[in-house]
């Protein structure tokens, strides 16, 4: 974030001297050097065409462009990536970088660090799929499934498939020691029906889990959620200091243990 920030300065130059660029930048993770000049000079043309200098809202606008969708939506699409932040956290495995509703091709985006040290082991790679099922979990509980989870081998359900496809056909974590290339093993899917049927049943066991995870959360994804659609972007940083606030004023609520939950 800090190259972006410093491209954002090199093109503002002495404009907008007081601005906290990295905390801008910090809005759009994944964006290009590209990016952020067009955004300076999209911005700098608005100042322009109202014969005044660029503003901080200028910036923001071109950074964070208008939300246009509606609330029961964004609703929908805020419980679903906090549902995932809040599992990584009760899970351990993963730490939240941050959730976003502005995350340009996708309808919002949960990211994520992996710590040193961590062994792609079953019960490891299990979490990663229960912290990814919690946000088809979270439409379950608070409203109804739609088709948002899967479609694709990105979606949520294409990257939990995918992962137990490669922890049975290429780890050797599964009750085969074949050890296939990932693209062979994600594809053997189709014509192995025994393959196909022990993922599935890993995803259903695993769906289980995320379901009473989320349960468990519920009060901790409808902050962050709310906060969410409030702000549109939440800093890992920002996740751990929100929800503490929420557990220092209902001291009686159990705090999740960070272990992944027991094997039936």
């Amino acid at each position: 974030m800090h190259g972006l920030a410093g491209i954002l300065r090199h093109h503002l130059g002495a404009a907008l001297p007081d601005v906290d660029l990295k905390r801008i930048a910090l809005q759009r993770p994944g964006a290009t050097g590209a990016e952020a000049a067009q955004w300076v000079r999209d911005a700098k043309a608005a100042a322009r065409a109202q014969s005044r200098d660029v503003g901080f809202d200028d910036l923001v606008a071109r950074v964070m462009p208008p939300e246009t969708r509606p609330r029961s939506v964004l609703l929908n699409i805020a419980r679903r990536e906090a549902a995932h932040a809040c599992a990584a956290l009760a899970l351990g495995v993963h730490r939240p970088e941050s959730i976003t509703l502005c995350e340009p091709g996708v309808a919002g985006m949960a990211r994520f660090a992996t710590p040193e040290g961590i062994l792609m082991s079953r019960t490891n790679i299990e979490a990663s799929c229960i912290m990814t099922l919690a946000g088809r979990a979270a439409d379950e509980l608070f409203g109804e499934v739609d088709a948002g989870a899967g479609g694709g081998r990105a979606s949520d359900l294409g990257s939990a498939t995918r992962l137990l496809a490669l922890t049975h056909a290429s780890y050797g974590l599964g009750e085969r020691l074949l050890s296939l290339d990932p693209d062979e093993a994600v594809a053997r899917i189709s014509v192995d029906p025994a393959l196909a049927a022990a993922i599935e049943a890993d995803l259903q066991r695993l769906y289980a889990r995320a379901r009473l995870l989320v349960r468990e959360n519920r009060s901790d994804i409808q902050v962050l959620a709310a906060a969410l659609i409030m702000r549109r972007f939440i800093s890992g940083d920002e996740i751990l200091a929100l929800l503490k606030r929420v557990r220092d004023a209902e001291p009686a609520r159990p705090i999740p243990s960070g272990r992944p939950p027991e094997s039936p």
